[in-house]
């Protein structure tokens, strides 16, 4: 394992840029392949990094991302309150926690995925 992660270290310099190719690697010219370890997918504009994300809603169920506690212990709310800021985005939330209502910023919440009613069938 400790070889596979040295070996996976670039000899040089490694751009950010996405659009260059990979860096050379130990493993490039022991193998003369690319490191698996390395994405090999090329990624369409919208899903680079940086690129803008929804603004989270009222009614929208988040996890409030909590330091002290293990991830599994993490809190589940529902928004109950946005608050903008001068440009528009959504910067900080009140979320509704078991009756409890904790202002948070966007940062530390995560929204999770909607899931069906109960009347809803979910396909095999």
């Amino acid at each position: 394992m400790t070889e596979g992660i040295l070996n996976s270290k670039p000899l040089g310099y490694a751009s950010s840029d996405l659009a260059n190719p990979d860096p050379i690697t130990p493993n490039l010219l022991l193998m003369d392949r690319r490191d698996a370890l390395l994405p090999q997918a090329v990624y369409g504009s919208s899903d680079l990094l940086g690129t803008a994300t929804p603004d989270l809603a009222v009614g929208t169920v988040v996890m409030v991302l909590d330091s002290q506690l293990p991830m599994a212990m993490w809190p589940v709310g529902r928004i109950t309150w946005i608050v903008s800021s001068d440009d528009g985005r959504v910067r900080s939330a009140e979320v509704d926690i078991k009756g409890n209502l904790y202002t948070r910023p966007v940062t530390k919440l995560i929204e999770l995925p909607k899931m069906p009613d109960d009347g809803d069938t979910i396909a095999p």
